[in-house]
């Protein structure tokens, strides 16, 4: 789903040859995260394993690891080096039943929030909390994530809410372009 130097690679998923249109609007996307200096990721519920197809410089600070070691995988490569006796299953069965009612359009609601126990590159866990919010870009449903380090922060939802209504200027409808 990703390639080299920001650039976003959206042919890999379900559909055999996307429109031009979406394919420069997710290239522009791409683009625009890149340097954010805060953590925020795009996902591609509709593809294989549900793919990063970018990220910000902020989500490779917060986990260490380089945006060409991200970009196609799924965000699971943050959690499945913790002990799972340390992982919250239900949040886990949480996530993946969003991702998969944000494919299928019968989200009961637009964000979900969570806290888990990640690993960042070099070994070290951090309490990841985050904040997926549901979008569609020219007909395609995406996830856009917001994460922070939650002993950071003393209300790290009101914090990623906040961010969240800041990047879409208020609680939109979820449709971009």
């Amino acid at each position: 789903m990703g390639g080299k130097n920001g650039k976003l690679l959206v042919n890999e998923g379900k559909t055999e040859s996307p429109e031009r249109p979406l394919v420069d609007t997710l290239e522009h996307i791409g683009q625009s995260l890149t340097g954010l200096p805060f953590s925020v990721c795009l996902a591609d519920p509709a593809a294989e394993d549900c793919p990063l197809m970018a990220v910000s410089h902020g989500f490779t600070i917060l986990t260490g690891y380089e945006q060409d070691q991200i970009i196609g995988r799924n965000c699971r490569f943050l959690i499945d080096p913790i002990p799972e006796e340390r992982t919250c299953m239900e949040t886990r069965a949480k996530i993946r039943k969003y991702c998969t009612a944000v494919t299928d359009e019968t989200l009961p609601e637009r964000d979900i929030f969570a806290i888990q126990i990640n690993m960042r590159a070099d070994g070290t866990e951090f309490r990841n909390a985050f904040l997926l919010h549901s979008v569609t870009v020219r007909g395609r449903p995406l996830i856009f994530g917001l994460q922070l380090d939650a002993d950071e922060e003393e209300d790290p939802e009101m914090v990623l809410n906040e961010t969240k209504n800041c990047l879409f200027l208020q609680d939109s409808p979820g449709t971009l372009a």
